[in-house]
């Protein structure tokens, strides 16, 4: 894919817990579009789950089959919505990626609410340390890198209806503008309402 285009993707970040897959599998079927995990691709691909590619190989494994994970899907040829790992956008090829996949958006929790959210899950620490502690570190060493990548940035604490509403919104209109607009590759979109 050319380096100035950007496909249709919504395409979701932010810390483990906060509703990327959720929210994702939600308006895709809202919308009647393909859903797409990149956690599930690579698990797919790698014929085993995450936690078991992070204790069997590392976390080196798992960040190279999440690149080519986003690799499938920046080939697409119909709009999908994208939940994506964590850490997708540790990687800078990543970043780059997200970017011309389409609309990208910050999906942005208190900590202390994504540690609610995934206490009891199988989701690998990266630290061994308690999901709240780790959660917090790991959301302050990435805020730079989510405000990089993101088009746009929602408080994720509301009600889900509110989100896949608000989603919905911004993705229609983002596209609409587009089309309106097909050689505008700036990454602008109106103000879709409630955003920071």
């Amino acid at each position: 894919m050319a380096e100035n285009h950007r496909g249709d993707h919504l395409v979701l970040v932010g810390i483990r817990g906060s509703g990327k897959t959720t929210l994702g599998r939600l308006l895709a079927r809202r919308m009647g579009c393909l859903f797409l995990d990149t956690d599930d691709l690579v698990a797919a691909a790698q014929g085993m789950s995450v936690s078991a590619i992070f204790e069997r190989f590392g976390e080196s494994r798992f960040r190279a089959a999440e690149r080519q994970a986003l690799a499938q899907i920046e080939d697409l040829d119909q709009p999908a919505v994208v939940a994506t790992g964590g850490g997708i956008i540790l990687d800078e090829s990543n970043r780059i990626a997200l970017r011309r996949a389409g609309l990208v958006v910050w999906l942005d929790l208190p900590t202390d609410v994504a540690a609610a959210r995934i206490a009891g899950s199988d989701r690998p620490s990266l630290t061994g340390r308690p999901p709240a502690e780790e959660l917090a570190d790991i959301a302050a060493m990435r805020r730079t890198l989510y405000e990089e990548v993101a088009d746009r940035r929602i408080q994720a604490a509301e009600h889900l209806e509110d989100l896949v509403a608000d989603l919905e919104g911004l993705w229609d209109r983002w596209r609409r503008e587009r089309k309106t607009n097909p050689r505008d590759r700036e990454r602008s979109v109106s103000d879709p309402g409630r955003r920071n």
